[in-house]
């Protein structure tokens, strides 16, 4: 019995930390165009603290000035937060690799215990 708790505690463990690494970053997709008509296209995804979808655009507008179009230029800014991480980013290969090492250890620990 007590492995099993020990087992069980280490997985309940693992699986908050693996949570906590993902899910506490905030991102902001930014899609802009230039003139008008245009249609809004992904310039890419910037990190933010706290995001907020008018923080978001702003942001879109410093980083990206050749493609988001300031307040009063005729063009589309739009800045969206979410919570995923842009793909291929250092963000989403370190969640990938801690998602295969805590499967890795569970199977271990499991071997190991039972």
């Amino acid at each position: 019995m007590p492995r099993t708790m020990n087992l069980i505690i280490l997985t309940i463990f693992i699986v908050l930390c693996y949570t906590q690494l993902i899910s506490c970053d905030t991102y902001c997709a930014c899609k802009c165009c230039m003139g008008q008509p245009c249609t809004p296209t992904s310039q890419g995804s910037l990190f933010l603290d706290a995001c907020t979808d008018l923080r978001c655009t702003i942001q879109c507008r410093m980083e990206y000035p050749r493609s988001c179009p300031p307040e009063g230029v005729s063009g589309i800014t739009e800045g969206r937060c979410t919570s995923d991480p842009p793909p291929g980013s250092a963000i989403q290969q370190k969640a990938n690799i801690a998602l295969i090492t805590i499967f890795f250890s569970i199977f271990c620990i499991v071997k190991l215990y039972m």
